[in-house]
Order: C-alpha cells, then sequence, then structure tokens
C-alpha cells in the first residue's frame, strides 16, 4: 500500500479498524500462511524464490504502515499531554494519555509482529534457497 492510501485510514477509530482489516486480507493471513508452511516444510524448492520476493515485498509495505502509525501515535500522545497538561499529575497525564492512543499502539504493534514474522520467514526461505543450491553444486561434481 502507498503511503496516501494509508494515511487516510489514520483519521479515525473506525478509519484504523478497517484499515486492520485490509492488512489482515493483503498481508497478514498470507504471512500466517507462508509461516505455516515452512513450519511444515511444505514450500517445494520452485516455491521458495518466490515467497522471499514475496516477503521483502510484504516487508516494504508494512513498513510504511508501521512507520505511520508509530509517528501518528507519538504525536497524539505528546499532544494529548500538551493539552492537558494542568489536569493531574505527570504519572497521571503519562496513563491518561498512554490510554488515549491505545488504537494506535495496538496497530503499530500488530503491524511489527508480522513484519517480523515475515522477516524471520523471508531469512529461512533465504537459507533454504542457499541451502539447495549447495546441495546442487555437490551432486554435479
Amino acid at each position: 500500500m502507498l503511503y496516501k492510501d494509508i494515511k487516510k485510514y489514520f483519521k479515525t477509530e473506525a478509519g484504523i479498524e478497517e484499515l486492520l482489516e485490509i492488512l489482515a486480507e493483503k498481508y497478514f493471513d498470507p504471512i500466517d500462511s507462508i509461516a505455516q508452511q515452512l513450519v511444515a516444510d511444505a514450500l517445494p524448492e520452485a516455491k521458495l524464490r518466490e515467497t522471499k520476493t514475496r516477503l521483502s515485498g510484504m516487508v516494504g509495505s508494512l513498513n510504511i504502515a508501521y512507520s505511520n502509525a508509530l509517528s501518528l501515535k507519538k504525536q497524539k500522545e505528546y499532544r494529548y499531554v500538551v493539552e492537558h497538561r494542568t489536569e493531574g499529575s505527570a504519572a497521571y497525564l503519562e496513563k491518561a494519555s498512554k490510554d488515549f492512543v491505545l488504537v494506535f499502539r495496538d496497530i503499530r504493534d500488530t503491524v511489527c509482529g508480522y513484519i517480523k514474522c515475515a522477516e524471520s520467514s523471508l531469512f529461512d526461505c533465504k537459507d533454504r534457497i542457499e541451502k539447495i543450491s549447495k546441495e546442487y553444486g555437490n551432486q554435479e561434481k
């Protein structure tokens, strides 16, 4: 997804929920499926390169959503503290501001988890491709 496409979803909580549904369909579900195939060793050799490339693209796209969620979370948290600085103690403001940005923290953490899963799967594909290449090279001799 492009930045301009993602940005519009962050305007409301309903938009964020909609974005999570889109991300789940386009990225989270495929990443889960790939991870399960890797666990089951069910990806044939010919699919590993394609899967590696696909995961690389997904990581790039998810990093845009992650960066946007992180940035907006920080901005909204800061604005909340500034706007409510006279309403309580520092500890109260810290807790209240964290509660205020809960939805941004949730999407940030969810996207971050899938980025890590995709990266791990990407490295696993890469390792398997290298192992197959070495084994193939040894068989030719």
